[in-house]
């Protein structure tokens, strides 16, 4: 079991990772001229303000779990997410 959540934390990483690179590129390219280095950002802190830190929270505080397992919990609940998507 923590095999995988170790797991599917670090794919969750690679690929907000990737998502900012290309954000990064976009930006360097074009400056916030370009919609999508606005999108993009805002589609990371969206995802960060109401995915990520509100289930690191419940972690912590309602379940008493450790920073570290928490922090992985949240991640690999943000690569279960990245699987229902459907492009």
């Amino acid at each position: 079991m923590e095999e995988t959540l170790v797991k599917d934390a670090r794919l969750a990483l690679w690929v907000l990772v990737v998502i900012n690179l290309i954000v990064l590129f976009f930006f360097l390219a074009d400056g916030f001229n370009n919609e999508i280095v606005i999108a993009g950002l805002v589609s990371q802190g969206i995802i960060f303000v109401f995915w990520l830190v509100p289930i690191f929270l419940y972690q912590v505080l309602g379940k008493r779990l450790s920073l570290k397992v928490a922090m992985y919990k949240a991640l690999a609940s943000y690569r279960n997410a990245m699987d229902q998507v459907q492009w």
